[in-house]
């Protein structure tokens, strides 16, 4: 009879034992799934804050006012300096590199949006530089804006924006004094004269008037403003974006 109490006891403990290691091995399995879900859960808010980001500042950008508001001395790394450059060896695979505080109320270092508070951009001494301006000649360039990938869930590539500059000067020592969005500046609201070796001609573009004399200055129509020279068919047009 005790022996049979024994035995029943026994098999009672190793139930319970059981139970409890499968309840354990449960619970860790849905904490496993918890945090699993709410990492992922992070990742598409990072994501989402970054498109966010995007539309944003692509919306900025596409204004000349807006963009040549990141060119002020207080918002280059190295102030007004910095925007005179040597143009010969510029080219789309070796940019001139322009270092920025800010961009459109967001610092370098700081947080992008609230719907991530993970999301932050580069600091400036960051590599890459949290925002940076990256000329490709003397009328184009592109803003690059880096995320810091130590505090994101999965690392997110670097937004680019497109963007035409006004600039001056010979070429080993140009002056970049505004910009605007290449979306703006390639939408047909643009237009200019171009040297047919006699004088200025104007183009098929908004701008109309007969041949001026060689060196007349450019005027834009009301509206536009004037944002770079480039050479078209081998002659320099004046091109001009809207306001």
């Amino acid at each position: 009879m005790k022996k049979q109490m024994f035995n029943n006891r026994g098999q009672s403990l190793i139930q319970v034992m059981v139970t409890a290691a499968i309840t354990i091995v449960v619970m860790f399995a849905m904490i496993s799934v918890q945090l699993s879900s709410a990492r992922e859960n992070k990742a598409l808010g990072e994501k989402l804050a970054s498109l966010d980001f995007l539309r944003s500042v692509t919306a900025s950008v596409s204004s000349q006012i807006k963009c040549s508001s990141l060119l002020t001395a207080s918002n280059i790394v190295g102030g007004a300096a910095s925007l005179t450059f040597d143009a010969t060896p510029v080219t789309a695979t070796t940019p001139y590199s322009i270092k920025l505080n800010s961009i459109f109320g967001t610092n370098a270092g700081a947080t992008v949006s609230p719907l991530a508070s993970s999301l932050f951009l580069n600091t400036v001494a960051a590599t890459p530089s949290g925002i940076q301006i990256n000329v490709t000649s003397p009328t184009t360039a592109n803003v690059v804006v880096s995320f810091d990938s130590t505090r994101l869930v999965r690392a997110l590539a670097s937004l680019s924006f497109p963007i035409v500059l006004q600039s001056s000067g010979p070429t080993t020592a140009t002056l970049i004094s505004g910009c605007g969005g290449q979306s703006t500046a390639m939408s047909g609201m643009w237009c200019g004269i171009q040297w047919n070796g006699g004088g200025w001609q104007a183009t098929t573009h908004p701008c109309t008037g007969p041949p001026v004399p060689a060196g007349t200055a450019m005027t834009c129509p009301v509206g536009f403003t004037f944002t770079a020279a480039v050479m078209v068919a081998g002659n320099f047009q004046w091109v001009c974006i809207k306001d």
